[in-house]
């Protein structure tokens, strides 16, 4: 998979993505994250996400488990 940027294509709203944003040149955060009326939370927590990611991927399928 590749990532999307957010200013090409966003994110079907509230569905868990892997969301990709950087605060500075050393710091890189990859989160599972949603989009929701014009604002991006976190799917684990539902907190507001501090930065707003510029790219993201939908995420893998779930493994099978027998």
């Amino acid at each position: 998979m590749d990532w999307i940027k957010i200013n090409e294509d966003m994110p079907p709203s509230v569905t868990p993505i892997l969301a990709y944003f950087s605060c500075c040149d050393v710091c890189d955060y990859f989160i599972v994250a949603e989009f929701e009326n014009d604002g991006w939370f976190e799917s684990s927590t539902g907190e507001d996400l501090r930065f707003v990611p510029t790219h993201w991927m939908p995420l893998p399928k779930k493994p099978i488990t027998l």
